[in-house]
Order: structure tokens, then sequence, then C-alpha cells
């Protein structure tokens, strides 16, 4: 695992050989490996490049010379994102401004990556990342299966489930970037990039928790949500 390498493709580098690969690989895993539609999918070239690409911030895992993971990042704020400022109802967050709040999109690894720390340290890089670039609040869908994936980095669902125009049927979980304690607790594989990053509570966020999100869907997480949160 320490062979494959994770780098940030920015937009301003878009046309470069390297996003062409990602393109390719979102491709490969979505319509020839889960036959999953794709509504920017070019089925002449084999790629899927989307409008979020514009703007957003892309992390590619490289093994050598071949792309094996990726997610990207995109802020709320940017022009592209009006249909998931709609969908994942950001206005609940009051206090928090759009460029203070990102998504996380285009998530995956090659089947044979699976179940390895992967999907984790694109996930560890892109928050790094994010503290860095004073977001506050992270944002993402996901099916079922993967939703204790999720929260056990910290991630809280705080809305019912919302209808995505590709996906269907989905959670959306998000992450409130100063929870440290609660990502302590929980033994997130975000602690200590947040213990790096930021102070407990820097922003007020137990408070913004308690306002917008729920308890965790994991039973198995709640009594760490209840000690944290003072639920009786």
């Amino acid at each position: 695992m320490t062979r494959i390498k994770i780098v940030r493709l920015d937009s301003g580098a878009l046309g470069d050989d390297l996003h062409d690969h990602l393109f390719r690989f979102r491709y490969h895993v979505y319509r020839e490996l889960m036959g999953r539609p794709q509504i920017y999918a070019d089925e002449i070239r084999r790629c899927v490049e989307e409008p979020l690409d514009q703007n957003g911030a892309n992390y590619v895992a490289l093994d050598g010379d071949r792309v094996v993971g990726c997610l990207r990042r995109n802020f709320l704020s940017e022009p592209e994102a009006g249909y998931y400022r709609d969908l994942y109802r950001c206005g609940i967050f009051k206090g928090i401004s759009l460029d203070e709040i990102a998504i996380s999109t285009k998530l995956m690894v090659l089947p044979e990556l699976q179940g390895t720390t992967l999907a984790i340290r694109l996930i560890q890089r892109y928050a790094r990342d994010a503290y860095g670039d004073g977001v506050k609040i992270n944002l993402i869908d996901c099916n079922d299966h993967l939703v204790r994936f999720f929260e056990k980095m910290g991630y809280l669902p705080y809305t019912e489930g919302i209808e995505h125009k590709e996906y269907g049927r989905v959670n959306a979980l998000c992450y409130v970037g100063d929870l440290v304690r609660y990502f302590g607790l929980l033994k997130s594989s975000l602690y200590q990039t947040a213990c790096d990053a930021i102070d407990d509570n820097q922003f007020g966020g137990y408070d913004l928790a308690m306002m917008t999100c729920r308890p965790p869907i994991t039973a198995a997480l709640r009594p760490v949500w209840e000690r944290v949160f003072e639920v009786v």
C-alpha cells in the first residue's frame, strides 16, 4: 500500500494527461464495473467529466502511472454546485457560509483495493487540505452499506434520506470539523488530522450538531454520541 501515492489535481490543470486518466478511471468504475448511470458519461471517449470538475480539487491515488482511486472536493459556493446546495439542504447550517461548506463526491477505489486503507488515506489527505482551506462542514451522500464506514469517522446524519438524480435514495451525512473530542472517542481515522488542525469546539460545532444533526444510524456508535452530547 505504501507504493500508492495520492496527488491533488486542481482545476487549473484541466486538460492534462492525468485528468484524462482520472476521467477514464471514473468511467471504468461506474459504467464498466458497477453499471451505474452517469449523466455526463461520454460513451465514445469512455470517460466521465462533470461540470463540478471546472472548479473542484480531485485527489487521485496512483500506483505508478495507473489510477487506482479518487475523491473530489467542491465548495458549495461554486456556481456549478447549485444542484448540491438544494439536494443537501444546506440552509439548515445556520451561521456557516457556503465557502465554509465542502462536498465530497466521486470517492472510489478499484475492487481489489476495497477493504484496504486506501479510501481512508484519500479522505485523510482531503481532510488535511480542507482544514487548511477553512472548511467547517463537509457533506456527503452514500448508500446504506457505507453509512457505518463514514459514521465511524465522525460523520452524522442530519436529514432524512435524499433522492439523488443519478443514484436514487441515498443517505446524507455531515462532518462538523471541530467535534474533536467526539472523533477521539470514536477512534476516528480523522482524529489526528483534526487535532493537528483545530481546537475542540473551535467554531461552536457542538451546538451546531445538536441543532442540525441526528444520532448515528449505526446503533453501536450511539453510546458515544450520547456520552458527548449528554443525551438522557
